[in-house]
């Protein structure tokens, strides 16, 4: 038999501690539950999704990023009204929004609006990011209504719950950024977006609808872009600029973690060992291990560097993140590619702006001619005659057409995109008779003579065929490929400049369609050209690696035109920021200036068809060395680079794509006959 269970003891209540006591229990049990922060309520009810989280996921914390807990608990801090964050990539900036609008729909309904650049990238991020958090977060049972199929749009891009609502637009529609009242406005990778369109300023019209809500939040979230158009770090300055400090594990010294702090070593011949990248104290200069670094992260604290006034604004690079693909070896290596052989100008962007979070400077928006003339130098004789340097592995030239001459340059190239520039020559003559294009194919297919080395050869030209056209089609069709007296052979290829904004392949993977040109007509990008040119001349001072050289021999205004152009910002009929190349004055001249970029595309186009310039310079260095000393070796130095092939042939053509089925592993026969 089951003996009766025994009921609690009852409170003996007595007095007045007795009365207080009931009191405060009765009051407790009608106290609603305390206001949780946006962080604790995600480290509760937060769960991660296996597709979106680079640790397979489950139950989010706080603790793995804590450099986002201040921004999250703005949302809750009633001083502030509007966060900025401007982050590199992948610093948890998508789990941020995602935590924050999880706590406005469940914790304090409200109704939300997030902007992306554009509608499809809304419709990605709802799909992508959202749905996975709803799906795996417990606390989102029920919460959002499944999809129904004739509204599916709008299940997509709006949804509606008790007290909430979640709106997702894109900025380049008017609609969607004005309408009805909201009271959170989180406006994603705002340098992205819109600037402004037929009815004024994006940014001004969503902050618009937020006015009526006392309590209202606006968060603006970006990765920086360049400086002169920055949207989010014009908040940033706008804000009181909290910078996250870390203690060093040796001296507790705060500091900021920056790129300038991270060294690594080389090996004996100069080459960058990545792999040995660490951090260093900018205070006591010890060696921070990986695992030291990630502590420190875990220990710091954020502080502002400007008088609060509504607005709190984080800034935070990618040196911060905990993840294995941003380690210090792995953004070495990125940091190397970016700077190497002269740098790259739209690698070195993508990092400063993706990694570093900071906007891209170009010192070179207006570049003069100062300094210029003190670059020119003496280049070697021989027998009294003046010869192209050893260093030069492969020659190109560039051609410019104008109304009453054709204009052409002829550099040097060599290892780690060192350049030295040959010669500048005019032929006068209208293009419209052959006399002039005669002229220009005897130069073109004369002998150089290069220092050690003897006779060698242009390898690849560029034409320009946007004026007297069809001459200009009928002098490439016949010389696409052409046989040089050694034997080998050039290449000479017809070519129409296009804009195409910065960074990215000079060189198209395919030609452009023409019915006329009966030759292939190649599109190039003269934008990045143009910055490799000006970011040499303005950040690489000593020769090497990205250095040019210029002989005594050039036009007198020659510097003056390959200054001729500078970098200005204008904006689209959308409303978009852009960068643009103009001349700085109406009529002047700037042949050498487009010279010079079409003979850097031809280098280009010979390393499509398969030219490694460094490996050729080594198997170079190689043969010479190999000569001083009287050693029997094959190869002849004055043979000509490897060039790509003729159109229809097997192998592949510059700028025309291969399956890597049909790829042929090419070896390139520059030293040999």
């Amino acid at each position: 038999m089951t003996a009766p269970k025994e009921n609690p003891p009852a409170i003996k209540l007595s007095g007045h501690r007795g009365l207080a006591l009931a009191g405060r229990t009765a009051l407790d049990l009608l106290r609603p539950p305390p206001k949780l922060t946006v962080s604790e309520f995600a480290d509760q009810h937060r769960f991660l999704s296996r597709e979106t989280s680079s640790e397979g996921g489950g139950r989010w914390r706080t603790d793995r990023v804590p450099y986002l807990r201040e921004p999250m608990d703005c949302f809750t801090d009633p001083k502030v009204e509007k966060i900025v964050m401007m982050t590199g990539v992948q610093v948890g900036k998508s789990e941020f929004l995602n935590n924050c609008i999880l706590y406005f729909m469940v914790a304090d309904p409200a109704s939300i609006m997030m902007t992306q650049p554009r509608e499809s990238d809304a419709r990605k991020y709802s799909l992508s990011r959202l749905k996975p958090m709803f799906r795996d977060s417990p606390i989102c049972k029920g919460l959002v209504k499944p999809p129904k199929a004739r509204d599916s749009e709008n299940t997509i891009l709006q949804m509606n719950g008790d007290g909430w609502r979640l709106v997702l637009t894109g900025t380049q529609s008017p609609r969607g950024v004005r309408g009805d009242p909201i009271r959170i406005l989180l406006m994603d990778e705002l340098d992205a977006s819109l600037v402004s369109n037929a009815e004024g300023d994006v940014q001004e019209l969503a902050t618009a609808r937020t006015t009526t809500f006392s309590n209202r939040k606006v968060a603006l979230v970006s990765t920086p872009t360049d400086e002169e158009t920055s949207r989010i770090k014009q908040a940033y300055d706008a804000s009181d600029q909290r910078v996250y400090l870390v203690p060093c594990p040796s001296c507790t010294e705060l500091q900021t973690l920056r790129w300038a702090n991270v060294r690594w070593e080389k090996d004996s011949e100069g080459n960058h060992l990545p792999a040995t990248a660490k951090y260093y104290c900018e205070h006591c200069g010890v060696e921070w291990t990986e695992s030291e670094r990630h502590q420190a992260v875990r220990q710091g604290q954020w502080r502002a560097t400007a008088e609060f006034n509504g607005t709190a604004g984080f800034h935070l690079n990618g040196l911060y993140a905990p993840w294995a693909n941003l380690s210090l070896p792995k953004l070495a290596e990125k940091w190397v590619n970016a700077t190497s052989g002269g740098g790259k100008p739209h690698l070195l962007r993508t990092f400063t702006n993706t990694i570093l979070a900071e906007c891209w400077s170009e010192s070179y928006q207006s570049l003069d001619t100062t300094g210029l003339a003190e670059r020119i130098e003496k280049y070697p004789e021989e027998n009294g005659v003046t010869v192209i340097p050893a260093q030069v592995v492969v020659l190109c030239a560039g051609v410019d057409v104008q109304a009453d001459r054709i204009e052409c340059s002829v550099v040097g190239h060599g290892r780690a995109d060192e350049q030295w520039v040959i010669e500048h020559v005019v032929f006068a003559g209208s293009p419209g008779e052959k006399d002039v294009w005669n002229q220009l194919w005897e130069y073109l297919t004369r002998p150089w003579q290069i220092e050690k080395r003897g006779e060698e050869y242009i390898r690849a030209t560029c034409v320009d065929t946007g004026f007297h056209t069809q001459a200009a089609y009928d002098f490439c069709r016949a010389r696409y490929r052409y046989p040089t007296p050694d034997g080998r052979r050039g290449m000479l290829f017809a070519i129409r400049g296009q804009a195409g904004g910065s960074g990215g392949d000079i060189w198209p993977r395919k030609p452009l369609r023409s019915k006329t040109a009966k030759t292939p007509v190649f599109g190039i990008r003269v934008e990045p050209a143009k910055e490799v040119l000006f970011s040499s001349i303005t950040k690489i001072v000593a020769p090497g690696p990205g250095y040019i050289h210029f002989p005594e021999r050039l036009p007198q205004d020659y510097f003056k035109q390959l200054t001729a152009e500078r970098v200005v910002t204008r904006y689209d009929a959308r409303g978009f920021p852009k960068r643009v190349w103009e001349l700085k004055g109406q009529g002047r001249r700037n042949e050498c200036l487009d010279t010079f970029v079409y003979q850097y595309a031809a280098k280009c186009a010979l390393e499509a068809g398969g030219m490694v310039v460094d490996r050729e310079a080594e198997r170079m260095d190689a043969w010479l060395a190999a000569a001083e000393q009287e050693t029997p070796v094959s190869p002849s130095p004055a043979t000509p680079a490897s060039v790509p092939p003729s159109p229809g042939s097997a192998e592949h053509n510059p700028g025309t794509a291969v399956s890597p089925r049909q790829q042929k592993i090419s070896r390139s026969n520059y030293l040999g006959r």
